[in-house]
């Protein structure tokens, strides 16, 4: 059955589509190794160099505050970050797996919300992995992060083959994917998987068995993209109308999920200094 999407729904669609593809495909490829990167030093540091966290002053946009993370060889950026966006980065966590976050931090309500700049520097530079750990070591050290982690069942999806069989071409590797149009790129189903589970805010997990890239459109049409405060929108009738384009569909289902349990946490201090 197709679901019918009025225009608000539909730019709204585009709107979710865009930011959890663009999303996921940006921790997708932060995993990977990146050309011309300087080569970790052989003693790498237990903690930044240098650290600066000020409060954000930044306008919100129709009360929503967008951020921004960078991340290069000896340097974390960190722009409008509340504390779960700090933690998903330093635990590369999505947000359905961080639970006790204090009101203050989690973003969810503007007006209860902090939003922070973060600067964060070392001497040599070092790993992906490892910066998430000096980053670990800030949050325990300025926010007073006490958290511990466990596997729990949560409510979630799996993704499977719908009766039609699988719709999605596969991606073959000369194919130039810009000449057919925007907004197309080559991913794995657990790639798709991961983009569901960001715009749901709860896992999807792949069964479908089904290896390779297939070719995947990042958002429905070209059309406007809305304003935040465009009003509620079914974000799971959007995802099942997507899927069943490509032959997929979701199954509700409880699924193992890898939890960080936030125990205490303070503000920043914004006094302190490094």
């Amino acid at each position: 059955m197709r679901i019918q999407l009025d225009s608000s729904q539909f730019r709204i669609a585009a709107h979710c589509l865009m930011l959890s593809c663009l999303y996921g495909i940006a921790v997708a490829q932060s995993s990977q190794p990146t050309a011309g990167l300087v080569a970790p030093s052989a003693r790498e540091p237990d903690v930044f160099d240098v650290v600066s966290i000020k409060r954000s002053t930044r306008a919100s946009w129709g009360g929503w505050l967008p951020r921004r993370i960078q991340v290069n060889p000896t340097a974390l950026y960190c722009e409008n970050c509340t504390l779960l966006d700090l933690i998903r980065e330093a635990y590369d966590a999505d947000t359905y797996q961080v639970v006790g976050v204090p009101r203050w931090g989690d973003g969810a309500s503007l007006g209860d919300k902090e939003a922070q700049d973060v600067q964060a520097k070392t001497a040599e530079a070092v790993s992906r992995e490892k910066m998430r750990s000096l980053l670990r070591a800030l949050l325990a050290d300025r926010f007073k992060l006490r958290l511990r982690q466990e596997t729990q069942e949560m409510a979630g999806y799996h993704l499977v083959v719908a009766k039609g069989g699988l719709k999605l071409r596969r991606a073959d590797s000369d194919r130039i994917l810009s000449s057919e149009g925007p907004g197309l790129v080559r991913l794995n189903l657990d790639a798709i998987a991961r983009q569901a589970s960001l715009a749901l805010r709860v896992k999807v997990q792949n069964l479908t068995g089904i290896d390779g890239e297939f070719i995947w459109r990042l958002f429905s049409s070209p059309t406007a993209i809305p304003l935040p405060d465009a009003g509620p929108v079914n974000t799971l009738a959007i995802w099942d109308a997507k899927l069943a384009d490509g032959g997929l569909r979701l199954i509700a289902a409880k699924v193992p999920v890898q939890v960080i349990i936030v125990e205490t946490a303070d503000h920043p201090d914004f006094t302190a200094s490094r």
